[in-house]
């Protein structure tokens, strides 16, 4: 039952993350107020939780708090009339063509590399090998503890958590709601994921005012890996397949030969949590950036300062 509580609470903070997008940006088409939701979304999550854990301590009291504000807020936000209607708008297929494949790819990766119960233990790839313990460790203390702000508990707890926690908090408040504990980790990746996704495509749409432009950066910033495979071509068929068997021995982070062109996917989004919550958040305010700073969108300055908010302790 946690794993089901866990998802229809995320729901209420999608709900208030698209009410939130429906009244900053009244004249969004689909994939924007998608995106837009998303990131709100992951700002009330990590934020409406840690803010009653302040006065409550990190427990369900707070969750619950968080919750019914969240609800709250959807409420009001979703029936105050927005400034102007939405136009109507036919779905943009560059976009869900770009974001899609690589939010199911990766999605695949976080499942099968990400807590893999194999032999009576977790397993996980190359990539999360030293991040993940520590995201887990933190996700666990943070419900277990109690205390807010966090201690370290890689100090023993004799000290505040100096990692940005809050990429941490949105896990840890499904395993008050009694969710297992890959099943907390994941979930709240999946919002990020489709944020940091799409949110890369509309950036480059705004900065090219291109299609074949935005999709064109789009595939070279997320599979873009130099040609360091060249090294594994030649030789006897291990040489190739060392490329998925040997340790760190990649194409893209081939240290031999100074290659240090890593994948953003394999080894930013998929083990490093404040990169990916970070981005997620990121993208979104600078979409708005730009539209403010050289499109004249003043009136845009609110949803941007509410975004940027919680980023020092994101990412």
């Amino acid at each position: 039952m946690g794993n089901l509580w866990s998802i229809l609470y995320l729901a209420v903070f999608l709900a208030a993350g698209f009410s939130a997008a429906r009244r900053f940006l009244p004249d969004s088409d689909l994939e924007q107020t998608a995106v837009f939701s998303a990131a709100f979304g992951l700002l009330f999550l990590s934020a409406f939780p840690a803010l009653f854990a302040l006065v409550f301590g990190f427990n369900r009291f707070s969750a619950v708090s968080a919750l019914l504000s969240a609800g709250l807020l959807a409420g009001l936000l979703f029936f105050k009339k927005p400034p102007s209607a939405a136009s109507s708008h036919k779905p943009c297929s560059p976009f869900w063509l770009c974001v899609m494949p690589c939010f199911l790819f990766t999605f695949y990766l976080l499942y099968t590399h990400t807590l893999y119960a194999q032999n009576g233990g977790y397993w996980c790839g190359q990539s999360t090998y030293g991040d993940l313990p520590m995201h887990l460790g933190f996700i666990k203390s943070i419900a277990v503890q109690g205390t807010f702000p966090p201690n370290d508990p890689l100090l023993a707890g004799q000290g505040i958590l100096g990692y940005p926690f809050l990429c941490e908090t949105v896990s840890s408040v499904f395993l008050l709601l009694g969710a297992g504990l890959k099943f907390a980790c994941i979930l709240p990746q999946l919002v990020a994921l489709f944020s940091v996704f799409g949110g890369f495509w509309l950036l480059a749409k705004e900065l090219t005012d291109s299609l074949s432009k935005a999709t064109l950066a789009y595939w070279l910033f997320f599979l873009g890996s130099g040609f360091g495979f060249l090294y594994f071509l030649g030789g006897s068929k291990e040489n190739f397949t060392r490329i998925f068997t040997a340790y760190y021995e990649t194409p893209t982070n081939y240290v031999q030969e100074n290659i240090r062109w890593v994948n953003p996917i394999a080894d930013l989004l998929v083990p490093q949590r404040a990169t990916l919550f970070g981005w997620a958040i990121l993208f979104p305010c600078l979409i708005l950036l730009a539209r403010f700073a050289l499109k004249g969108g003043l009136h845009l300055w609110p949803a941007l300062a509410l975004l940027a908010s919680c980023l020092p302790l994101t990412q």
